[in-house]
């Protein structure tokens, strides 16, 4: 199968982009679940953009670079603050709803910002944006959608990406898809950890076939935790920002405020600041979110999920403190870029999360994301536009993997499905205890060398160490999981290997020694 431009992921980076690029080109996207699988619909808070008079794009940046401690690329900051307003229009033209205050776009305030400028749909910002996205998408005829379909690898010859190899949903084999570009958009790695904001399938596996096809990576150290995440329920569930912007407090089991001890602007503090106080607080007894001076009647109209959701797991966040911890969040590095999306691997792009455009720095700025995703994902697209070259056929290159998977193949299904969920449970325990928001150098060196050992486990498999004449062959399920669990270790490994690179302490990477 060829296509003009392959796009992995559907959050708002890929949809973005794919709406763009195919105005011109034929597109397909490639995503392992649904389209509405990904982490943009679980973006709470909304989109940071300067609308107020009151405010300015200097301001902006300024808190932008201030979050992300001064480690951050000053023009690539400059291009997303300064293309914001536009992104708000383009996306109001898509039909999102943004919820409205006296004939305006209604803004609030979040960590980091000396200003009102976060635009928003309640509390259900990116889920609005992401519905929206998806209707253009399945709407549009030059786009071909694949979804459950895992993304294997890149295809690179001679330092040249000229496709990807899946493995197709329907036959379920491995397949080989050409193009001319290949635009990563696979969103986060937070499931490397025990307590993630993050979706199912937020693996690492944008970062781990990158790293894999000799792209360059930068600033994996800097993984940000949520400060304030519920662990009460079913699932994580994170706690809007934007809770924090219009009143609520966090406080601890004696039900006293600490955070105006540790930073000028208390609760509304960069995330690094406030997770960081929040987890050493929390070693003394149980945190929680406190918003019981607003109204249920408020609450239900602004944060009607949040309101929803812990209602469900018997807290009423009118009248009661909400016990919160910190949680894996966001990687604010990823695979390095230039302006327009472009890495060192020619014809691979890359956008959102899994990319490092320098915009965040050492650490994220609340409600910089989507709008980062947006404003990159147009820049890729024109790129890529301006850049139509022919598909050139692709050679056989994916024997490696048609001999792995022979071999898993005809593995004992039992056996791998447990060793790969122990292993999976070992990455997580190992990054949550190691390589967390405080570090130190044994923990960090500890942790590499059990990521290596698991990692080398894995490739053992596909060496036939689990090899039977049984007939509980293994199925699909279980071959993406061995992709997956792979994903997750060398991705793992590259978080801790820049975590050891860099003994000093800068945004949400903290070494006490």
């Amino acid at each position: 199968m060829n296509s003009q431009a392959i796009i992995i992921g559907s959050g708002i980076a890929g949809l973005s982009a794919a709406l763009i690029i195919a105005k011109r080109l034929p597109v397909t996207i490639v995503t392992k679940s649904a389209l509405l699988g990904g982490s943009t619909r679980l973006a709470q808070g909304g989109i940071a953009t300067v609308l107020a008079e009151t405010d300015t794009f200097a301001q902006h940046i300024k808190d932008t670079l201030e979050a992300g401690s001064n480690h951050n690329n000053n023009e690539a900051v400059k291009l997303m603050v300064e293309n914001g307003p536009l992104v708000i229009k383009e996306l109001i033209d898509l039909g999102v709803d943004f919820d409205q205050h006296d004939g305006s776009i209604a803004l609030t305030r979040e960590g980091g910002h000396a200003a009102r400028r976060i635009a928003h749909h309640k509390d259900t910002t990116g889920l609005e944006i992401e519905t929206k996205l998806v209707q253009k998408v399945e709407e549009h005829k030059n786009i071909t959608i694949l979804e459950n379909t895992l993304a294997v690898d890149l295809v690179v010859e001679g330092g040249v990406c000229q496709g990807i190899i899946i493995i197709n949903s329907e036959t379920e084999e491995l397949e080989l898809l050409s193009s001319a570009h290949v635009l990563m958009a696979s969103g986060g790695l937070g499931q490397i950890y025990e307590v993630t904001t993050n979706p199912a399938v937020a693996t690492g596996d944008g970062f781990a076939m990158a790293y894999r096809a000799g792209a360059t990576l930068k600033d994996m150290e800097f993984i940000q935790f949520h400060p304030t995440a519920f662990t009460g329920g079913d699932d994580v569930l994170l706690l809007s920002e934007a809770l924090r912007g219009e009143g609520a407090l966090i406080v601890n089991e004696l039900g006293e405020r600490f955070m105006q001890e540790t930073h000028v602007l208390a609760e509304l503090a960069p995330r690094d600041v406030v997770a960081r106080a929040l987890y050493l607080e929390s070693k003394k007894g149980q945190v929680y979110l406190d918003m019981t001076a607003k109204s249920a009647d408020y609450l239900q109209e602004r944060f009607p999920y949040i309101y929803k959701t812990l209602q469900k797991s018997g807290y009423d966040l009118a009248t009661d403190l909400i016990p919160i911890m910190p949680a894996a969040h966001f990687c604010c590095g990823g695979i390095a870029t230039d302006l327009d999306g472009k890495t060192n691997v020619d014809n691979l792009f890359a956008i959102g999360e899994v990319a490092c455009t320098g915009v965040h720095g050492a650490n994220r700025l609340a409600s910089n994301s989507l709008l980062e995703a947006a404003v990159f994902a147009k820049q890729a697209a024109m790129a890529i536009q301006e850049n139509d070259i022919a598909v050139s056929p692709t050679p056989a290159v994916f024997t490696d993997w048609q001999t792995a998977f022979a071999i898993l193949k005809n593995s004992d299904a039992e056996l791998l499905v447990y060793a790969l969920g122990n292993i999976q449970l070992e990455i997580k325990a190992i990054m949550q205890e190691k390589v967390g928001i405080v570090r130190n150098l044994d923990d960090l060196t500890s942790a590499n060398e059990d990521l290596i050992q698991l990692e080398e486990r894995l490739y053992g498999f596909c060496r036939s160490d689990l090899a039977t004449e049984s007939v509980k062959h293994t199925n699909t399920d279980q071959l993406i999981s061995f992709v997956e669990t792979l994903n997750m270790v060398q991705t793992a490994i590259l978080v801790v290997e820049a975590a050891l690179e860099r003994p000093q302490s800068l945004g949400c990477h903290f070494r006490l020694r």
